[in-house]
């Protein structure tokens, strides 16, 4: 039977759907806007990076053009750092404000200001350090299940723009769960759409990875608030009520 070859004019779905599975994970995109920053702007370029991460991850991660390398990525990774910094430091000033209305609360603001700040400090450079190590974890969990060969640097690349829904952890309380269940939904995105891992390979070595960091969150936190915490603020039980004698 002689070969059909279709018109060059003609777009057939199943074949473009195969070309898009068969393409290099290492071909350079377009740009991320982080990549562009220097003539849109710093913090524009952030924020869109951060919003492109949420409405269309597929496009920012096909669209990284600097994959040998990790300057930009590192850079990325300083800023949401500070993002998650700044909703750890919102939720204390808000506990502060609240212990402040307390008639019987005593505040030491001074140990605040010290525990709150070493607490966000941290905050910054556990999510850099912590985003690092999670790059290295993810690439030799991967490197069973992809295809091609990639250098540690893509997958540094793509973690870091997977940290795009940092900017919800401004929000107080809630933002930093929200944000990392987001981080980890776009892990599971990257490994599919630019590294071409199977869903089910995506999901376990993004999930394995995601639940070793908060392991080491968990074990940090916990040694931190028996070694370092002091509490701030003492509420002491109100006075009783006072005795009225009738005299007789």
């Amino acid at each position: 039977m002689a070969k059909i070859t279709p018109p060059t004019n003609v777009r057939i779905k199943a074949l473009q759907t195969k070309k898009a599975i068969a393409s290099d994970p290492m071909a350079s995109g377009s740009g991320t806007p982080w990549e562009d920053r220097g003539s849109i702007g710093t913090a524009k370029a952030f924020f869109l990076t951060c919003l492109m991460s949420m409405k269309s991850p597929k496009l920012l991660f096909g669209s990284i053009r600097r994959l040998d390398s990790t300057g930009e990525a590192k850079a990325f990774t300083l800023g949401c750092g500070m993002l998650w910094g700044i909703g750890i430091l919102l939720s204390g000033v808000i506990l502060f404000a609240y212990a402040a209305t307390r008639p019987n609360a005593i505040i030491d603001a001074r140990l605040f200001a010290i525990q709150y700040g070493a607490l966000t400090i941290g905050m910054v450079a556990a999510v850099f350090v912590l985003t690092w190590l999670a790059a290295r974890i993810l690439n030799a969990l991967l490197a069973a299940e992809m295809k091609t060969k990639v250098p540690p640097s893509l997958i540094a690349n793509l973690l870091a723009y997977c940290l795009g829904p940092s900017v919800l952890a401004v929000i107080p309380f809630i933002g930093v769960p929200v944000a990392a269940i987001g981080i980890l939904a776009l892990m599971i995105v990257a490994c599919i759409s630019r590294l071409h891992v199977s869903t089910r390979g995506a999901v376990t070595c993004s999930i394995i990875t995601f639940g070793a960091i908060l392991m080491i969150v968990v074990i940090v936190g916990a040694l931190w608030w028996a070694l370092a915490w002091q509490e701030w603020c003492e509420i002491k039980p109100p006075p009783p009520p006072p005795v009225i004698r009738y005299l007789q």
